[in-house]
């Protein structure tokens, strides 16, 4: 039995690179594929953070429109995992005894990249006042359909945490009424 299934969990090391797709201009067929390939660092657990040596860096390549779209949101430093295939190409360059030289990337399908949670470090202060700005909308839009009063609701929540001991503010909250939330419920976002 033959099987080759990569997976891979770490962050994206560059900008992705697209390739767009090469038709003919004279049947329309498509000759080549668009091609997006980037790198995704992942650590080594057992080395010592900032060794020379402490990563592997792979090259992942997603072929077809699905490439293209997932592009637009790898952003360096996101983490992802990966899954694929491993694959071996010709590197187009030869040793000095005149052997082939090959290399090796990870064939990703579109589907095959999972997005991970972002490290607050590793946003700009920018990135954070838009979270906070767009956090903000929604809590006001919440309250306005609602008819509640934010502030009343945030000086509630702050009073009963001061209020609860540390065991008992793990408890799930009792859940809320149902709301539909201005932009949408959100399935099928990814990251």
């Amino acid at each position: 039995m033959d099987y080759n299934h990569v997976t891979l969990a770490g962050r994206i090391g560059g900008a992705p690179k697209t390739t767009p797709q090469v038709i003919d201009p004279k049947t329309g067929e498509i000759k080549k594929q668009s091609r997006t390939s980037f790198s995704l660092i992942v650590n080594k657990p057992w080395a010592k953070r900032g060794d020379k040596n402490d990563h592997d860096t792979f090259t992942c390549v997603i072929f077809g429109p699905g490439g293209e779209k997932v592009a637009q949101y790898l952003t360096v430093g996101k983490t992802v995992l990966v899954e694929g295939r491993l694959s071996k190409y010709d590197a187009g360059a030869t040793t000095p005894d005149g052997k082939k030289q090959h290399g090796a990337l990870i064939n990703v399908g579109p589907y095959g990249v999972h997005f991970g949670p972002d490290s607050q470090k590793l946003r700009t202060p920018q990135q954070v006042a838009q979270n906070n700005t767009a956090t903000d909308a929604v809590l006001n839009a919440l309250c306005a359909k609602l008819g509640l009063n934010k502030e009343e609701i945030l000086a509630a929540a702050n009073a009963s945490k001061a209020a609860q001991p540390a065991s008992a503010s793990q408890s799930t909250p009792a859940a809320g009424p149902e709301v539909d939330l201005p932009f949408g419920s959100g399935e099928g976002i990814e990251g």
